[in-house]
């Protein structure tokens, strides 16, 4: 009896031994390398368990190759693992890994971009909502040479964002978010539109600079083509544009209500210094703001100023202007109040 007792003891530390190890490599959490988020991997039609758990490895998200063949065995899952790519947060377990490359394929995720966002919010978003790097991001943003290649002919790829809900792959590469963007603006900005942009005088990049200081004005849509005819009359004139959605592309601290020292910022984009169109874009504009610059409508103002309530009063002349920023300013003071 005794020794019936202490073999069933052995045993039971013997399984213990053995079940201890494999649930630590199945279930135990990969390292995370703090640097990212999300790691990616693209398993080939004929890759075997081995090569699989090597590009896991390469791609840091195990971090053993070993182990996760191993854990693929305890499963029973090494020939269920399909082709594909894939992104995976860091630090998941072996199991969580295998969970993720059999049920839930390869993630992706809606990420909405507004109209007149600029560049650097894109790539805030990207960064939050898909682990992309901002910073890798606007180096493609940045890149001329990208730029020539997807035939844009701007220093920068900034306006030419087009804002839509885009639906990308987790840790995607930044290059391909731009291509992808810059894509569908290629299909909006058609070859019709092209051409009004050459009858009115200007390049296409003059229009997306022009529409996306429209685009920062305006709140309803029906008020673009008004907004950009505004600032026709005042380019055909000579006058500066006073456009205070430049000023808050150049301040660090924007958006936020603007100082009279803010209007003093000494830069190129500055409209209230500067005579006519900034070098470029100041953000991404949709296409209300873009065809509202290309088909201005035909009226005799040249001032505008908030109503309060989304809307705009609009003057000929700067007395009139002048009692318009009155009123404004007697409706900001109530709801301050």
């Amino acid at each position: 009896m005794l020794l019936r007792y202490k073999l069933l003891i052995a045993l039971s530390i013997l399984a213990l031994l053995i079940v201890l190890p494999l649930h630590s490599i199945v279930h135990s959490p990969n390292l995370s390398p703090a640097s990212a988020h999300f790691g990616k991997v693209e398993i080939i039609a004929g890759d075997n368990l081995v090569k699989i758990a090597e590009k896991l490895e390469a791609a840091r998200l195990v971090d053993n190759a070993n182990k996760f063949i191993w854990a693929c065995r305890v499963m029973r899952v090494e020939k269920m693992i399909p082709a594909g790519i894939f992104t995976i947060p860091f630090g998941l377990s072996n199991y969580e890994i295998v969970q993720r490359m059999l049920f839930h394929g390869m993630n992706t995720a809606n990420v909405t971009f507004r109209e007149g966002w600029s560049a650097g919010r894109i790539a805030g978003a990207l960064q939050k909502k898909l682990g992309v790097d901002s910073t890798a991001f606007m180096n493609a943003v940045n890149d001329t040479v990208f730029t020539r290649g997807l035939g844009i002919e701007a220093p920068s790829l900034e306006g030419y964002l087009f804002p839509e809900t885009y639906n990308l792959y987790l840790g995607a590469d930044p290059y391909d978010v731009a291509k992808k963007m810059v894509g569908l603006f290629r299909e909006k900005f058609t070859d019709s539109l092209k051409y009004r942009a050459f009858e009115l005088g200007f390049s296409v990049n003059d229009i997306l600079t022009l529409a996306s200081i429209v685009e920062g004005e305006i709140i309803y849509t029906s008020e673009a083509p008004i907004v950009a005819g505004v600032y026709h009359n005042r380019l055909k004139r000579g006058m500066r544009l006073q456009a205070d959605p430049t000023i808050q592309y150049i301040i660090p601290d924007g958006p936020r209500r603007l100082l009279l020292k803010d209007l003093k910022t000494e830069s190129p984009y500055n409209t209230y210094l500067n005579k006519g169109l900034p070098p470029g874009p100041i953000g991404n504009p949709g296409m209300r703001a873009i065809l509202g610059a290309l088909y201005p409508k035909d009226i005799p103002y040249l001032y505008f100023v908030a109503k309060g309530d989304g809307y705009h009063y609009f003057n000929t002349t700067i007395e009139g202007h002048l009692a318009d920023k009155r009123k404004f300013n007697r409706y900001r003071r109530r709801h301050k109040k």
